[in-house]
């Protein structure tokens, strides 16, 4: 049976807040928002060529995303997938969880770690979050507002959603 794969993907910022608000950051020398997407970057380069979806999507229409997840997967199921969730231990909690999937605002954002998204910003096109936000389609502005999603057609290729 061939392994299918599909890997999923998180705004950068807010993959980035949690990290930080777990406490995960000290396991690295440096770990400034540049160096986490920077990391991030080259796991996609690993990942080249696997499909993906979007975290945000997913909390948008959980059920619809679900569904194509499952086709994707070839999985075989019940209906109520939703009802089975909070049995189901996902990796990377941000400690925002609940029974019910949607829509969260942003984690506020820390003074220190505001200054390092607006060096960020001012870096252009050497910037690594700038980047990470482009290849998958997010807006890089901390102020936007979920979905935080870009019209960008390049994602197509890899992108499990039409």
């Amino acid at each position: 049976v061939p392994l299918i794969e599909l890997l999923s993907v998180r705004h950068p910022l807010d993959s980035w807040l949690s990290l930080l608000k777990k406490g995960w950051n000290h396991h690295f020398h440096t770990n400034d928002l540049e160096v986490f997407c920077s990391r991030a970057l080259n796991m996609l380069k690993g990942c080249e060529g696997m499909s993906w979806i979007r975290y945000e999507e997913f909390s948008l229409k959980p059920e619809e995303i679900q569904q194509e997840i499952n086709a994707f997967l070839q999985l075989r199921g019940e209906d109520s997938h939703t009802q089975n969730l909070r049995n189901i231990k996902l990796s990377g909690d941000s400690g925002r969880s609940s029974d019910v999937v949607g829509i969260r605002p942003r984690q506020s954002i820390p003074g220190k770690e505001l200054t390092d998204i607006d060096q960020s910003l001012k870096t252009g096109s050497s910037s690594q979050y700038l980047r990470l936000c482009n290849q998958l389609g997010y807006n890089p502005d901390p102020q936007a507002t979920h979905p935080f999603l870009t019209n960008n057609s390049a994602l197509k290729p890899n992108h499990i959603l039409h």
